[in-house]
């Protein structure tokens, strides 16, 4: 019931105070429009820009407290901005579980959640173990206020996302977000292509996509890309993939050229493995090997089928659980449908006389009476209920403060979550729950929570007095331990003098076995001048052969050169390209210092220069 009336409050309802303060909350922002900021590459006309959206000039802006033209109390705007939300969520595959209901009125977890997964978008760096997700109360306003949301994000709103009176602002900033990340994404697509490269889609000519103007964007793209992973931290030689992929779009743009090749090189592979063949043993091991890889497919195979067989079961399953569900939704509707079709012929049957007719007048004067009494008497219940809202969201804040305090010091000494080292299965977090009541808490905290923490207490002063016992017998088994130590030791030398001995053995037997070594090898020689010969027998066979494949090798060299003189033509054009970038951009930056030098210098003049002094009286700031 509480949830329900807490719910129910509109604009209309509310006292005008209470109003006037809630259309200006959050309005005291020290950015005046998004469209202030001054430009750098025109700085005489930043200060005379005024707000792209709102329309008010910086000036206007200091001596008045901005207003949110948007009237994001309504309901109609309400509900707007959530199916604008839930659409933009949805179509870029937000990865939680999203609902209306849920964005009616989200915990501070879920709204810190999507604002993340909206804001990497414009600041993809951003982590998820970042300060956002740390400070979410401090962050979060901060952020808006940077990228320029012209109206304040106060931080105790921060504390209290989901209740009625800061939702509906916090819903505009998100929607305003979305809005800023969508025109970022359709005005940053390809524009340093079309600039820096304007000739690699100029049709087919000597610098069109036929010719070799495409190379040098793949030649700067490969560059960039590769300069920036060498910047964040990989080495020379893990810079492999990113030449791979360049040298792989250049054969895709030559595939005529390297299809040729390929076909050289396949004659090539063919002869080779023909050569391979007559010089090599027969073809059982390549079968033994053919059929392991044969046999670990087929196990792969089996256990990817019965991953199968089981989805499916999981499906099946899934399906009768729906299909019982759509079953009992359509005995209720027709449940229903009979109930409105009783009711309606009620009233086709049902006759009224000119007396009831004037009874039915007079009772309806009564009740109008009525209802204008107690629309009197909800105004001041209305009232009523603003005033004890406002005073239990004061309450709201400072009770969750004082649990969120609790819980950060129980997960400092590692008693939250249940899981933790000195929990033992209890459950020591507090829950914040508006609808129990104080002598429910109260009973918790003496008969669970605090009985649970003094038998921590004990185990931990038993533990303690466990360890030290643990620590005397153990100080004792050390010095068990090192007495058997020295016992080792002397073991060790008689051991150490023994083995001096089987080393002198060793080596008067290694003589021996050289002796017999150098007799095997002479046999070893003998038998090598044998196969030598027999190889020169089989040599003159493989002549006729060895001659096609030379003449073949000579074709494929005579135009792998050619191709390697071309590419080599390609290197040296980008290159030269690269080098004249270079000093373009040398160039540019000499300029850019020597106008800043020379903008400091004229600074430092006017700065030096004497002003007179004349009294302007200013109109007083109101508090921000």
């Amino acid at each position: 019931m509480r949830r329900a009336t807490l719910g129910a409050l509109n604009n209309g309802n509310q006292p005008r105070q209470a109003r006037e303060k809630k259309m200006s909350f959050g309005a005291a922002s020290a950015r005046p429009s998004i469209g202030g900021r001054p430009s750098t590459g025109r700085p005489s006309m930043s200060s005379k820009r005024s707000s792209s959206q709102y329309g008010r000039r910086e000036s206007y802006a200091h001596n008045q407290v901005m207003k949110d033209p948007r009237n994001l109390s309504d309901k109609g705007v309400y509900r707007k901005n959530i199916k604008y939300l839930m659409e933009f969520l949805t179509e870029s595959n937000y990865p939680n579980p999203i609902s209306e209901r849920i964005l009616s009125a989200p915990p501070m977890k879920e709204f810190k959640r999507i604002f993340m997964f909206i804001y990497k978008y414009i600041n993809p760096n951003v982590k998820d173990n970042s300060a956002i997700d740390k400070k979410p109360e401090e962050e979060i306003p901060r952020i808006f206020k940077m990228i320029g949301y012209p109206f304040t994000i106060s931080k105790s709103s921060m504390f209290s996302v989901g209740s009625p009176h800061t939702w509906p602002n916090l819903l505009g900033a998100l929607c305003w977000l979305i809005e800023l990340t969508r025109f970022s994404l359709n005005i940053a697509e390809d524009i340093e292509g079309k600039v820096m490269f304007p000739d690699d889609t100029c049709g087919t000519g000597a610098e069109g996509q036929d010719g070799f103007g495409y190379v040098d964007r793949l030649y700067f793209e490969y560059l960039e890309e590769a300069y920036a992973a060498f910047m964040r931290g990989k080495e020379l030689d893990e810079l492999q993939d990113y030449e791979n992929k360049f040298l792989e779009t250049i054969r895709m743009k030559n595939a005529t050229a390297y299809q040729e090749i390929e076909q050289l090189e396949e004659e090539t592979a063919e002869l080779e493995k023909e050569l391979a063949v007559l010089e090599g043993p027969s073809k059982l091991e390549s079968l033994v090997q053919q059929q392991k890889s044969l046999e670990a497919d087929k196990e792969m195979f089996k256990k990817y089928i019965s991953d199968l067989k089981r989805h499916s079961k999981k499906m099946e399953e899934s399906n009768a659980q729906l299909d019982e569900e759509i079953h009992a939704i359509r005995m209720e509707l027709e449940a229903v449908t009979k109930e409105n079709a009783q009711l309606q012929n009620v009233l086709n049957n049902q006759e009224m006389s000119p007396a009831d007719v004037l009874r039915i007048k007079k009772e309806k004067q009564e009740l109008m009476k009525q209802l204008q009494q107690l629309e009197k008497h909800r105004d001041q219940l209305d009232q009523q209920i603003w005033d004890q809202e406002m005073q239990y969201a004061k309450i709201h804040e400072e009770t969750e403060k004082n649990i969120r305090e609790y819980n950060e010091t129980a997960r400092k000494l590692k008693l939250i979550p249940t899981t933790a080292e000195n929990a033992h299965g209890f459950d020591f977090e507090l829950h914040f729950d508006p609808q129990q009541t104080y002598s429910s808490i109260q009973s918790y905290f003496k008969d669970k929570l605090k009985p649970a923490l003094i038998e921590l207490q004990a185990q931990l002063s038993d533990r303690t007095r466990q360890l030290q016992t643990q620590i005397m017998t153990e100080d004792e088994a050390l010095d068990q331990v090192s007495d058997m130590i020295n016992e080792r030791q002397e073991e060790l030398d008689a051991l150490e003098a023994r083995q001096a001995a089987f080393d002198k053995e060793f080596e008067r037997k290694k003589e021996v076995m050289a002796n017999d070594y150098q007799q095997l090898a002479q046999e070893v020689d003998e038998r090598e001048k044998k196969l030598l010969e027999m190889k020169q027998i089989s040599q003159e066979t493989l002549e006729k052969k060895n001659t096609e494949l030379r003449n073949l090798e000579e074709k494929a060299k005579k135009r792998i050169s050619d191709l390697n003189t071309e590419v080599e033509k390609y290197k040296d054009f980008l290159l030269k390209a690269c080098h004249l970038v270079m000093e373009h951009k040398t160039k540019m930056n000499n300029c850019v210092a020597e106008i800043e030098e020379k903008a400091r210098a004229a600074l430092e003049e006017t700065r030096n220069l004497e002003i007179p002094k004349i009294t302007i009286e200013l109109p007083e700031k109101e508090e921000k």
